[in-house]
């Protein structure tokens, strides 16, 4: 599963990685620059994504804003974490659109186990998602053959009667 990870404190990025690099089967990608990482989001599927809220750039409410107008981010799953223990904060974010919401500094098994149970969402939208487009295809097709009987009926019916 790929990852996302955006904070702009190189040192706190860095342990992030490392915690979220012990789970298996991830590709962590890691932004410093906010901006960077809404480029790269717009660019490629990540399947989870980890914002800093105290950024000088762009906090992490606006960038979650920003993400949520991005095709296909509407529902990825993303997780807030900020030193700022507030309730507005809190608040902000998950009207902006965050899933979770952690504090610094962060719990290390509390991070894998929020992270992995992200990840299995995550898994079953993709497959939702698939036999959507599944469904979607089979229902084109069928709808083809249909159309086609009915114009053979029709033809055949139309020759009986010349």
């Amino acid at each position: 599963m790929k990852i996302m990870i955006v904070d702009d404190h190189h040192t706190y990025l860095a342990i992030l990685h490392g915690i979220i690099a012990r789970m298996e089967s991830t590709d962590i990608r890691d932004f410093s620059d906010p901006y960077e990482a809404l480029r790269a989001a717009a660019a490629e599927e990540f399947d989870l994504i980890l914002v800093d809220y105290m950024m000088p750039k762009m906090h992490g409410v606006e960038f979650i804003g920003r993400l949520r107008k991005i095709p296909n981010c509407e529902e990825l799953p993303v997780i807030m974490i900020t030193a700022d223990e507030g309730r507005e904060t809190r608040l902000e974010a998950l009207k902006a659109g965050a899933t979770e919401f952690l504090k610094k500094p962060v719990e290390p098994l509390e991070l894998r186990v929020r992270t992995g149970n992200l990840l299995a969402l995550r898994r079953a939208q993709l497959k939702l998602r698939s036999q959507t487009a599944f469904l979607e295809k089979a229902v084109k097709e069928a709808t083809k053959e249909l159309e086609a009987s009915e114009r053979e009926v029709v033809t055949s019916v139309r020759r009986q009667h010349s």
